[in-house]
């Protein structure tokens, strides 16, 4: 029997999958977990040869993961108070005995997430480094079968589409970079896909509880958070503060002089962007986009100027989510969207490599329109934007580079603008029918 659900007095059906659909979804998903083993086999950031154990590498094999695995090797010994204790780690980081291959040595990744994540790391610290970035390679693999898991089994409107949806999203750059340099796009993606499926699901405190986990990386969490306040859903925030209650409070009670520690660090990022080392070409935020372009002319404004279009920015998308709809509706469809947008813009680091978590933004678009990409101009505009960003996604550093101008974000606000349009427009008021 198909599960029947009701939403405002409207009735449709999720119908189970068939054996033959199953199968056919299945061979789908397998292709991210295939990607990430030929990652493994062909990317040079992970190969690995035993007869080059004395060179010298420009860039660490294994790519970003060497800060997971140095940290979670950090926490989960007798040195823990060290966590945070940059000439330490960075001499485990380029230690051969660590992580069995020497790198340059005046490169080095300082450790930025909270103490409760590298504890989460200590699966990896009990094995060998070779071992433990192929495991965390095929992870991100799985984690973004998972994500399309749950966007065939518990969202109808991409049960039919998921051979095209997961092709595109293979061709995503930001979501190839993110394999490339193993990178946690893949978790954040799962998470706010997860949360959103729970929502559409109407599990608001399950699905607070599942997103309060993406606290490991807290400024990502601020602007849903805020949203899902603003549209007075208590057992959503109740839920994501519980989570934030139990991982961050509680680690903070067991380990209040690594907390200590970790806030001197995220207190001495405030001027990252204007850093020496930060790439602003590769910045996909207000505030690098505005330092890149405003830097040569109003150096000690940038970050003002920033901080005033986010405002902006949020104060847009209060409107656009403060009015209320069924979670079913392709209107609260538009305005997650709208919301994780938001959340690239708004954040003080935001690399390519983060665009990975667009890939359900731009799903949740072309869901709530389905049939009338061609029927107005606000769709085909919606479209333009889309399809301009997707394909733009792997050169917007090089443009960045070459003009002083990130195009991303230049897109990316121009696709809020029209969401908010197609969010007050009056065919997106009633509840979906599926």
């Amino acid at each position: 029997m198909a599960n029947q659900r009701r939403s405002g007095g409207v009735s449709f059906r999720l119908a189970p999958m068939t054996d033959d659909s199953t199968q056919a979804n299945l061979i789908w998903l397998a292709l991210p977990i295939a990607l990430s083993i030929a990652v493994l086999v062909f990317s040079p950031n992970f190969r690995h040869h035993s007869g080059d154990a004395d060179a010298v590498r420009n860039t660490p094999l294994g790519s970003d993961f060497l800060q997971e695995y140095v940290g979670g090797k950090v926490f989960w010994s007798e040195d823990r108070d060290r966590l945070y204790e940059l000439p330490f780690v960075r001499s485990l980081q380029h230690d051969p005995d660590v992580v069995g291959f020497a790198w340059q040595e005046d490169n080095y990744f300082p450790m930025v997430y909270p103490p409760f994540y590298y504890a989460s790391q200590g699966l990896f610290s009990s094995i060998d480094y070779l071992t433990a970035f192929r495991i965390w390679l095929v992870l991100l693999g799985l984690a973004t079968a998972a994500t399309g898991f749950l966007l065939v089994r518990f969202y109808p409107p991409v049960k039919n589409s998921l051979g095209t949806i997961v092709v595109l999203a293979l061709l995503f750059a930001p979501l190839l970079l993110n394999f490339n340099m193993a990178q946690k796009g893949s978790w954040l993606l799962l998470i706010l896909t997860a949360t959103f499926v729970l929502l559409y699901q109407r599990k608001s405190w399950t699905a607070g509880l599942l997103f309060g986990a993406i606290c490991f990386k807290p400024h990502l969490g601020l602007v849903i958070g805020i949203s899902m306040f603003l549209k007075r859903d208590w057992k959503f925030c109740s839920g994501a503060l519980t989570t934030i209650a139990v991982i961050a409070g509680g680690s903070w009670v067991l380990f209040p002089g690594l907390w200590a520690d970790y806030s001197g660090i995220v207190l001495g990022m405030t001027d990252y962007v204007q850093s020496g080392g930060y790439q602003l070409a590769d910045s996909h935020s207000l505030w690098g986009a505005t330092e890149l372009t405003l830097r040569s002319l109003l150096p000690s404004s940038s970050k003002w100027i920033a901080i005033i279009l986010g405002l902006t920015l949020l104060g847009f998308l209060a409107g656009m989510v403060w009015p209320r709809c069924e979670y079913s509706s392709p209107k609260f469809g538009l305005q997650f969207a709208a919301m994780v947008v938001v959340t690239v813009l708004l954040s003080p680091h935001f690399y390519t490599y983060d665009l990975t978590i667009l890939l359900l933004a731009f799903l949740l678009i072309a869901c709530s329109f389905q049939k009338e990409w061609r029927q107005d101009r606000l769709s085909i505009a919606l479209a333009g934007c889309l399809t301009g960003f997707f394909v733009l996604s792997g050169v917007f550093r090089t443009i960045a580079e070459n003009t002083g101008i990130q195009f991303s974000v230049l897109l990316l606000i121009g696709i809020l603008v029209l969401l908010s349009m197609a969010v007050h427009r009056s065919s997106f008021s009633s509840p979906a029918v599926r």
